[in-house]
């Protein structure tokens, strides 16, 4: 930035204000701190859109005294930020809750719409025994619907991927790593429970669309154990696939 015409001459482009009174004097280790004014005060009222400079004078050794002036100084992370009152926070914590029951609606429709009313159509969503006695029952050809069940969940997994990246980055704007790693984390493991609780407990084991014909009999709702360690596997699992996601909100942040 230059405020100089050639090495002499002040440009015309910018004027200069100088320190011209100390309006307020600070003792400091090893010095003082001035709060100057651009021009002398000389009632309240001058003291109205006026712009002031902060001088500092410190002697750190015998006989040599430094000075630094500034009109705006940055914050210790050198970044402009204010303090949130907890009616902010309060605000956040009820999006965020907002956000993740709208997840959790998005995710159960997905599920919704591939079963349907006939549990068939997603026998891949079983326990391992149960497809493995109805292929022996002849209900299905386990090999048919393992591999329908990778083609469902590639598609399946990747528009759940993509909708959490524009919940943290497009509605919550957010394009910090740390942010973005916490968010990321708070809503794939929300999901994650839910999907083990409301699911596989809830859902599966009251409603009847889940029942096979020729199935009677065999057990096919995820015992807790079952549901607590797959889970609790899961939200380790999540600690890594959230350094991805925010990896990738801050990458779309950069570009765009």
């Amino acid at each position: 930035m230059k405020f100089t015409e050639g090495y002499w001459l002040p440009s015309e482009k910018a004027n200069a204000s100088h320190a011209m009174q100390a309006y307020e004097v600070e003792q400091i280790p090893g010095g003082m701190r001035i709060l100057a004014t651009t021009r002398p005060i000389e009632h309240r009222g001058m003291t109205l859109n006026l712009p002031t400079i902060t001088v500092e004078f410190v002697a750190h050794t015998p006989d040599t005294i430094s000075m630094e002036a500034w009109h705006y100084e940055a914050y210790d992370n050198k970044v402009p930020s204010f303090d949130k009152t907890e009616s902010v926070y309060e605000e956040e914590c009820e999006m965020l809750l907002l956000q993740n029951i709208l997840y959790c609606l998005l995710f159960i429709l997905m599920v919704k719409c591939l079963v349907r009313n006939d549990g068939m159509n997603c026998v891949y969503f079983y326990p391992k025994e149960y497809i493995e006695e109805a292929d022996k029952r002849g209900l299905i050809d386990k090999d048919a619907v393992m591999k329908k069940g990778k083609q469902v969940m590639i598609p399946f997994c990747i528009i759940l991927f993509v909708v959490l990246i524009a919940i943290i980055f497009v509605w919550n704007k957010v394009t910090d790593f740390k942010t973005a790693y916490l968010q990321s984390y708070l809503f794939l493991v929300v999901m994650n429970w839910f999907d083990g609780i409301m699911l596989d407990r809830v859902w599966v084991g009251h409603s009847k669309i889940w029942e096979i014909k020729g199935m009677e009999g065999i057990p096919y709702i995820k015992p807790w154990k079952t549901v607590l360690t797959k889970r609790g596997l899961a939200t380790i699992l999540y600690l890594i696939i959230a350094l991805v996601t925010a990896g990738i909100v801050v990458l779309v942040g950069k570009i765009c």
